[in-house]
């Protein structure tokens, strides 16, 4: 191994025997921190042969080469939405209203990817999710609007734009979802007298 592609040590029992099948710890060391002055680092156990864990600490050393942060690589949705949602309060980002409506959407969506991981999810994955939770919405009160929907797509979207821009994902799978069709709105004009 070249300096600076990290190390992948056995991990042994207490008595000194290994573990069948083996376990590997994988340790990748990147760049200084600027604020903190620490090293940044990823560390993962592998259980396997050693070539597991040199595949292991490859996709580590890929991710950090593409931008992604190698220790959010476990992030999983619910995690991330909440706290995302949570951020948007406190920063009275829009109105009361809006946030409510936002957490109930947020709620929803966790339910079916709470416990996915933001890496995972994929634009077939985001379609099964709507496609659920317009059962779900019908079951409930007999109907489901396509404005709905659309809400729901644009709020998975800004989660997942987000992700992006804390070098979480590479690419915003919502992106590639057509986005459910807004339901014409019936209105009536004043007629002259």
């Amino acid at each position: 191994m070249a300096q600076g592609d990290g190390s992948i040590t056995e991990i042994k029992q207490p008595n000194g025997k290994s573990y069948s099948p083996k376990n590997w710890r994988v340790a990748v060391s990147f760049s200084t921190d600027p604020l903190t002055g620490k090293r940044l680092k990823a560390q993962r156990n592998v259980r396997g042969t050693k070539s597991d864990a040199c595949k292991v600490r490859n996709q580590l050393l890929e991710d950090f080469r593409n931008g992604l942060n190698p220790n959010a690589a476990n992030t999983t949705f619910g995690d991330f939405a909440n706290q995302w949602h949570k951020n948007r309060v406190a920063a009275e980002a829009v109105t009361k209203t809006r946030l409510k409506r936002e957490e109930t959407m947020v709620r929803d969506l966790c339910e079916h990817l709470g416990s996915v991981r933001l890496r995972d999810i994929t634009p077939q994955t985001i379609e099964t999710v709507y496609a659920r939770i317009r059962e779900q919405k019908v079951e409930a009160r007999g109907k489901c609007s396509g404005t709905t929907m659309n809400m729901y797509h644009k709020l998975l979207k800004q989660i997942l734009g987000k992700a992006m821009d804390y070098d979480i994902i590479l690419r915003n799978p919502a992106a590639k979802v057509e986005a459910p069709k807004v339901d014409p709105v019936n209105r009536r004009s004043l007629k002259t007298e």
